[in-house]
């Protein structure tokens, strides 16, 4: 088979979904009833661990919390701010802050977060290195944090738990799984709708998602929007119901995706996605056993236009994610570099100003709600942030 029919089949099959539709969804609705079921059955377990330290705040879910990043003109994180350096609106009302701190402080309130990881055919070449990053970014946890670890098969394969040498156990049992060629199924966008919309609770003040993927199920999302009558049970219908989500959880996204970063350059003859590419080629040659006939790669025009314009497409998507909920996106160029990805990642967690109000509109109507923190003198300082949500009573 030549590389440019390699990358049709492979892009049909992992981006689109094609032939797989109904297997896909029956083994979707399985995987889903195991994560309800196993809430029903582990509920004692979802909840943070009892903690005797008196500066943990307590909270009612009333509470609106707002994480955001300030930074100068030229790029750099500006700290040292109090309260009183902030005015907070919602729907253009002023709120009364009542809770604030910045970084590690910020662990007064508990993180809840779940970490996403794909290991599907395409991420190979990064899952070894990535899991190793990810039992660093377990280690470097703050006391009051909890992780939920979810794979892209929609697989739940650890509840929150504090636990460390728990939650690295079940990374490295799927580093094992991965490497003997038992690869998830590209269904990552599934995951993250299906994880926020089963695994948070209200009581959940400060909920993170960690999506390490390329988001290549985003094609059939775009392209296939799922009916009502045919969306499998915890299935996103579209990407717009899965922002949608996002925004009513809270929840703050940051994203990891692996290869390059690319651009628009579609007409070069040899496009930067080459090295990408000829890593899935040799991973899966490597998984199959199978002796590659020749070992230098030669990519067409097409061929790499095909992959380029998927890979472009599904990271906006992710980036999009990341971006609407106040996250970041970091990009995984090399597998050696997880490590610095990953801990920059959690730096950027643990950077962050944290306010907490009461919203002074009582309404139960559910109607999303604008909002805005800015300095009260400001200098051309730059907030990111989430922009909105939708409150749930």
């Amino acid at each position: 088979m030549t590389v440019a029919a390699l990358v049709t089949v492979l892009w049909s099959a992992t981006a689109l979904g094609q032939g797989q539709k109904a297997d896909t969804c029956r083994r979707l609705e399985l995987k889903n009833n195991f994560v309800a079921a196993h809430f029903v059955d582990q509920s004692a377990h979802t909840s943070a661990p009892a903690s005797t330290d008196e500066s943990v705040i307590r909270v009612d879910t009333d509470l609106v919390v707002a994480e955001f990043d300030v930074r100068d003109k030229k790029g750099k994180r500006v700290v040292g701010l109090s309260g009183s350096d902030f005015r907070i609106e919602e729907d253009g009302v002023e709120q009364a802050i009542e809770v604030f701190s910045y970084g590690k402080g910020s662990s007064s309130i508990n993180r809840s977060i779940i970490l996403i990881i794909d290991y599907s055919q395409s991420q190979l070449p990064y899952i070894e290195t990535s899991i190793e990053a990810a039992k660093v970014l377990v280690d470097m946890l703050e006391p009051n944090d909890r992780m939920a670890l979810v794979t892209d098969d929609i697989e739940l394969l650890l509840d929150f738990s504090s636990d460390k040498s728990l939650l690295k156990e079940q990374l490295d049992l799927l580093k094992f799984r991965a490497l003997k060629g038992d690869v998830g199924k590209s269904r990552q966008l599934t995951a993250l709708y299906a994880a926020v919309s089963e695994l948070f609770a209200r009581d959940d003040k400060r909920p993170v998602v960690i999506l390490q993927s390329d988001g290549d199920e985003f094609g059939e999302l775009a392209l296939w929007p799922r009916r009502r009558d045919q969306a499998c049970p915890g299935t996103a219908r579209n990407f717009a119901a899965l922002q949608e989500t996002l925004e009513k959880a809270g929840t703050t996204v940051y994203s990891v995706i692996p290869g390059i970063r690319l651009d628009d350059s579609f007409n070069q003859k040899f496009g930067p996605s080459a090295p990408d590419l000829e890593k899935q080629v040799r991973r899966e040659a490597k998984l199959k056993r199978t002796v590659l006939g020749s070992p230098q790669f030669h990519y067409s025009k097409r061929a790499l236009k095909i992959w380029e314009e998927g890979r472009l497409r599904d990271a906006a998507a992710i980036e999009r994610i990341s971006e609407l909920s106040g996250g970041i996106t970091q990009y995984l160029d090399s597998p050696e570099r997880a490590n610095e990805v990953y801990r920059r990642v959690l730096d950027e967690m643990n950077q962050r100003y944290l306010i907490g109000y009461y919203p002074s509109n009582k309404n139960r109507d559910g109607r999303k709600r604008a909002i805005r923190v800015n300095l009260r003198s400001s200098q051309g300082h730059l907030i990111v942030g989430k922009s909105s949500y939708t409150p749930i009573f």
